[in-house]
This record gives C-alpha cells, structure tokens and sequence, in this order.
C-alpha cells in the first residue's frame, strides 16, 4: 500500500501473525492461550488502550479485604448467596480505584437482582444486556468484571477479548502441528528439537516427511542410553558430509553426554566441510539437564494432542497420507470408517480431561494406535469382499486401544 499508515498496519498483522505461528509449535496446549493474550494485550497497550495498572489489576483482582459496605447477597430470601467476600472486596475495590466504575459498588447493591442473574444464572455474562451505561463498557473490562464476579467462565471470556481485539479466531485456534513447514524453515545448522510429552510420538511424522523428502533410506535413528554417545557423535559427523538426517531420541536419558552434544552443536560455526541438506533432529522430554544453549539456538516442537474434538480430529486428518486416502478400492466406506475412527481416537483423547468420569485411569493413547487402526482398516477394506467388523472391532477396542486399558469398567466403555 502507498498509504503509512496502512502499510504499518498490514506490517504489524503480518509480523503478529508469524510470531504467533513460529512460537506456538514450541508452546503446550496449555500455555497458547496464555500467549496469544500476552500478545493480546501488548498491543492494547501499544495502542493506549489500556495501561499496565488496568492490566495488572486484571491479572490479580482486587488485593484489599476491606468491606466498607455490606455484601448485597447475604441474608436476602430471594437471592442466593453467590458473591463471596472476597469478590464483594474486589467490586469495592473497582469501585474506589477507577473512575471508569465510580459508583459500580451503589449500582450492584441497587439493582442486585439483575446482576445475580447475568453473573450467577447465565451461562455466558458477556452476551446478556447489561443495565444502562455499564452495556457501554470496553470489552477488556467486562472481562475485568467477569474476572471478579464469575472466575468459572474467565477462559471463555479471555478468548472472545483476543477474538474481538485481534480480529481473527486463528490466535485461540492454534494451528496443527506441521512438520512440514518447520523442516522448511530449518537449516543444517539448526538442530529441530521435539519436546516430548506422555503418549506422543513424533517419529511416525518424521518418518513420511523423510519418505517424502527422499530421505526414507538417508536417515539414521539413534536412541541415546547408555554408551550410546561415541555412536552418535560418529553419526554427526557423518551425516554432516555426506548430507544425512540424524535422529537422535530420548536425549534426557544420556544427561552425562548432553555437553559433548552442546560443544558438537556450538563448532558448527567452524566447520567448512558441510552439506547443507543434513539435519539434526533431537527429541527429549523436558529436563533441567538439556543444554540452554542448544534450546536458543534450534527449533522447538511440541507434539501433544490438541484441545477440543475439532483440533484433534484436524490434527489426525493432516497426519494421513493423501495417497493412501484416495487409493482404497472401496472408498466410499473406507471414507466413513476413517471418518469414524478419527472421531473415536479423539474422544478417546478428550475423555482424559475429566479425570475420573472420562477414564479410572488416564492411559496415554497415541497417534500411533491410531495409525496401526488406520493401517488394519485400509488392509480388510481392500482383501475383503466384506468387511470383517468382529475382527476389525477386535483389533481397535482389544488389541491398539484396548491393549492399553487395565482397568474393567474402562475396557467395558471402550
């Protein structure tokens, strides 16, 4: 654009965008939400619609416990007792502190039925009409309000402030992971570390990228233990001439090796005698031991299961080969039934979320249990005139899923 201005801004969306995108892969399901608020809010106060004070006032509530007036929710018949004594504070607190909410405090008391309806018995605050001039409150300090009053729904709620102040529902939908786009932003000299979490397995995706790349029959997978680290200091050198990928796993379980890999690492910077295709591919849980400086300098990867039924299921859906997808000579069915085990790993995966009502005991399914039901599912579709349910079903529920299942009520349900 010729316009500054507009310029600056399309600028700023696109470098948002990125950033977004580049640390997200690093992050765990947990903390994105987090971040993209972070960036959220950052840019709110870039542009000064907020200031630190009303932020930090966000992030910690009210902190004073004085009551210069009584709760409105004690000893009334018709209402229930939902303001606890800390939240009372807090709308006190609002009250004093901000000129915005002058007179908030006398409001609550005086129409106290209104506001035990929007904060106690609706499902979402934020939709319903709000009395007179609070409706025109910004969004970030309704959510302030929701913060006090209803902390239950604050998730909910930080997720529609980034939604409307971003523009976009890309940053509380994360994207999916994607291998692919990171081995293209790669170099030799970057080593991509893949931060590993229970019941994730990422070789099954590094092993159809390589397949893809040409590289099926150029990769050597080392798992690192014991008297394992003179062999992999081989397998870098070789793969640094002759242009191989080197996989090297569990590198939290060779913790006295881990310097020897931090100076390998740091030397690339000295060698001349490269091939600029090699790639150095390290996967580790977290662990205090990895070197600090080997996290700054590569590419971190999470590969956990996404939150919610619809991440998940676009997650394995990336995952499958397209060839593979097109080529079943009973595609109509074989579409279906992928569709229905998508749906069914998925579920599976969400039901851990609620402790004890989802499973009696939280089994660490994995994509791959998916890709060997998925493998078995092409296999009978094809060398079948029928499809054989019992055993398919018994190879799902029995043996992939089922196999991990210890507990009788869970191997029922499955």
């Amino acid at each position: 654009s010729q316009n500054i201005k507009e310029r600056l801004e399309n600028l700023k969306e696109e470098f948002t965008s990125l950033l977004y995108d580049s640390v997200c892969r690093s992050l765990y399901e947990k903390d994105k939400l987090l971040f993209s608020f972070l960036i959220c809010t950052t840019i709110m106060e870039g542009d000064s619609k907020i200031t630190p004070r009303d932020l930090r006032f966000m992030l910690t509530g009210g902190t004073s416990l004085e009551q210069a007036k009584e709760n409105p929710t004690l000893n009334r018949e018709t209402i229930p007792a939902w303001l606890g004594k800390a939240q009372w504070c807090g709308v006190l607190e609002l009250s004093r502190s901000f000129e915005l909410f002058e007179g908030f405090d006398e409001e609550i008391i005086k129409n106290i039925g209104t506001w035990t309806n929007i904060f106690y018995f609706s499902p979402n605050p934020l939709e319903e009409d709000w009395p007179e001039r609070w409706q025109e409150l910004p969004f970030f300090w309704k959510v302030v309000l929701v913060r006090i009053l209803r902390p239950a729904k604050l998730v909910p709620a930080l997720q529609q402030l980034v939604q409307s102040e971003m523009g976009s529902r890309k940053y509380i939908e994360p994207p999916a992971f994607d291998l692919e786009k990171t081995y293209m932003d790669s170099r030799w000299d970057v080593p991509i570390i893949f931060i590993l979490s229970p019941g994730a397995d990422p070789m099954s995706e590094l092993e159809k990228l390589a397949d893809r790349r040409g590289f099926k029959h150029n990769m050597h997978i080392l798992s690192l233990g014991q008297g394992q680290g003179t062999i992999a200091s081989e397998a870098i050198q070789e793969g640094l001439k002759a242009g191989r990928w080197v996989v090297l796993q569990n590198c939290h379980l060779a913790v006295s090796w881990m310097p020897t890999l931090e100076k390998i690492i740091e030397d690339f910077n000295l060698l001349e005698d490269y091939n600029e295709e090699f790639r150095l591919w390290l996967t580790s849980m977290p662990s205090s031991d990895f070197p600090v400086s080997v996290l700054q300098r590569g590419a971190k990867l999470t590969n956990e299961p996404p939150k919610g039924l619809k991440q998940n299921m676009l997650r394995s859906y990336l995952s499958y080969d397209q060839k593979s997808f097109e080529n079943n000579e009973k595609p109509r069915a074989w579409k279906k039934l992928l569709f229905g085990l998508t749906f069914f790993h998925a579920m599976v995966l969400e039901r851990r979320k609620y402790g004890p009502l989802g499973w009696n005991i939280p089994y660490s399914f994995s994509q791959s249990d998916l890709k060997i039901s998925v493998d078995q599912l092409f296999m009978f579709l094809n060398e079948y005139h029928e499809l054989p349910w019992e055993a398919l079903n018994y190879m799902v529920a029995e043996a992939n899923y089922g196999g991990r299942v210890t507990d009788p009520w869970d191997r029922r349900y499955i």
